[in-house]
């Protein structure tokens, strides 16, 4: 039956209405701070380069230390950056090198390693998570996946831009539920110099979308679909005009901070960086790895679909595997796996979790939250679909975490979604994947991957 409550009524609220309805999910900030004191341990004893990439990651964010311009491709300064595919994380879009990179000329003066010095961004960025968990219950609630997996600990522990991204979409989604954030009172404030300023932080924030790691494109695209949903049943003419206008305003603003970025990039390469980067990645990659090379003599992970190889076979070498495995606690280059029973229970609990939400929500939910549990499975779906194609047209790459913009959606569904599931029975399959977590982190992670001398 539906709910005979206004569906829009307590899917955005303020504080104090949502601290009624906590539902007993006090002892989330406090998992998190044992969280944090594991992946400082881990950040801290781990040897230089013993993560997936690491070295790469490092080494492109080290260019932003000395540089406040995007790179030239090719750059023989640059070269060290491109991997055997012959790739630079230089040539993505990606902010977070260029904000670790100046993040690391700050504190270039303490005496640490380079190394540690990128680490210990994303271990201060899950640091910031701890806090504005036991500052805000929204921020609490949002919060709710990072507990159910190890491998999103171990993210914060290497430097990598993945750790970048899930913390630029957490707090995008609080902006959007906290009626105190700064969006909210944005759309709502007097106009003045102060409005401006805000207009322009909010844009800037929200350019954020476009300017992180690719897979988190599915974060977007469901606040998207989301947004359709309500304002198709709500009808758009029903918005007040000053409204729309401060959220085209704030969209303008983040396209043209995005605009700003990419432009830059191009600027840098006269307007032909695409083409540079095909000719830089046929110059700097190894010959399996090469465009040029014959499909014949390419790399086994690669083109596998063009190969004549049926996309069963993907599976039948383990994709779907390996995918769980290096979601839910698989350390250093992918040789410290857990043990199979760990495996097992987490496809019990987690299956349990996402079915008991999505079904509680469904059977009991108004229309409104009905459709984002609809609309989260269309984006699951289409993410799955598309990590699956690129296995099979391009490179067989089956890694977690390129699942990890359902972080922000699954936390987004958990706040959003509230009262029509209750906390107590949520929080057995949270508490359940934590507590592997702990075991996994502690005695399969730190106790296997390799330490600094």
């Amino acid at each position: 039956m539906e709910s005979s409550q206004p569906p829009l009524s307590d899917i955005f609220t303020d504080e104090g209405d949502f601290v009624k309805q906590i539902y007993g999910f006090h002892y989330i900030p406090h998992a998190l701070l044992i969280a944090f004191t594991l992946i400082i341990v881990m950040a801290t004893l781990s040897r230089p380069n013993s993560h997936p990439d690491e070295f790469m990651h490092v080494r492109g964010a080290h260019y932003y230390q000395t540089h406040s311009l995007p790179a030239e491709v090719c750059d023989p300064e640059t070269l060290h950056t491109y991997s055997v595919y012959g790739a630079s994380r230089l040539n993505s879009h990606e902010i977070s090198y260029y904000v670790a990179g100046k993040f690391a000329r700050i504190i270039e003066l303490v005496p640490l390693s380079d190394y540690l010095r990128f680490r210990y961004f994303n271990v201060l960025l899950f640091m910031f998570i701890v806090i504005m968990a036991y500052r805000s219950s929204i921020f609490r609630i949002l919060s709710i996946p990072i507990l159910l997996s190890p491998q999103i600990w171990y993210l914060f522990s290497y430097f990598n831009s993945e750790a970048f991204a899930i913390v630029s979409t957490l707090v995008i989604a609080h902006q959007i539920f906290d009626s105190n954030s700064l969006l909210r009172r944005t759309l709502t404030m007097p106009r003045s110099k102060r409005f401006a300023v805000a207009v322009i932080l909010c844009g800037g924030l929200f350019s954020l979308l476009l300017l992180i790691k690719k897979s988190f494109y599915f974060f977007p695209l469901f606040l998207g679909l989301c947004a359709v949903a309500l304002l198709w049943r709500f009808r758009i003419n029903s918005l007040q005009s000053y409204f729309r206008s401060r959220a085209s305003a704030i969209l303008v603003i983040s396209v043209a901070f995005y605009g700003a970025w990419v432009g830059a990039n191009e600027a840098m390469n006269d307007f032909d960086r695409s083409a540079k980067i095909a000719d830089c990645r046929e110059q700097t990659a190894k010959y399996i790895y090469k465009p040029s090379t014959p499909i014949e003599d390419s790399a086994p992970t690669l083109y596998r679909k063009q190969k004549g190889l049926p996309l069963s076979s993907l599976f039948e070498a383990g994709w779907a595997g390996v995918v769980l495995r290096s979601a839910f606690g698989y350390y250093g280059y992918f040789d410290a796996p857990a043990s199979p029973l760990h495996y097992n229970l987490v496809k019990v609990l987690f299956s349990g979790f996402l079915a008991y939400l999505f079904i509680s929500v469904l059977v009991r939910g108004d229309f409104a939250r009905r459709s984002f549990i609809v609309i989260a499975i269309i984006t699951f779906l289409a993410l799955f679909a598309t990590a699956l194609w690129k296995s099979w047209t391009r490179d067989f790459q089956p890694q977690g975490r390129y699942y990890f913009s359902l972080i922000p959606i699954i936390g987004s569904l958990c706040f959003a979604c509230r009262g029509f599931y209750s906390g107590k029975i949520l929080s057995v399959f949270i508490l359940g994947l934590y507590l592997l977590s702990l075991h996994s982190f502690l005695f399969v992670g730190l106790v296997e991957i390799a330490k600094a001398n």
